[in-house]
């Protein structure tokens, strides 16, 4: 696939993104490593404007399934460097080969919800009793 990541942004900058994990390390390329400004040319994942839009996109890299932080950068030199601004930020869910929709996460059905009520009000129960009591 291509364009999972979408940024608005001003026509005519040069914009890339960084992809973070759980843990914080950022992908570089290949896999995830700790964080090293020596490797920052290793980070990016460059976007493309659209036209004249403002609107960039570019691809996801092959990763995994999960949860994903991404920060967008405006590249101010010839190349990308630490120092680029942050101009945005977002959290992405990824299935390994595409973006995972909101509406189809996991909801909680009413029985969940009745029994974490019923755990959560026998938790509260026991603790007044023992204040009451003792």
């Amino acid at each position: 696939m291509a364009g999972e990541i979408q940024f608005g942004g001003r026509s005519g900058d040069t914009l890339y993104a960084l992809l973070w994990d759980g843990t914080g390390q950022v992908y570089n390329g290949t896999a995830f490593e700790t964080y090293s400004a020596a490797s920052w040319a290793d980070y990016d994942t460059s976007l493309v404007e659209k036209g004249a839009s403002g609107i960039y996109a570019g691809t996801m890299p092959t990763v995994s399934s999960g949860s994903y932080s991404i920060t967008i950068h405006d590249q101010a030199g010839g190349s990308t460097a630490e120092g680029d601004r942050v101009i945005g930020s977002g959290e992405v869910e990824w299935s390994g080969s595409a973006l995972v929709s909101r509406d189809s996460r996991s909801t909680v059905t009413t029985a969940q919800v009745n029994s974490e009520v019923v755990d959560a009000l026998t938790v509260d129960t026991i603790s007044e009793l023992i204040t009451r009591f003792l």
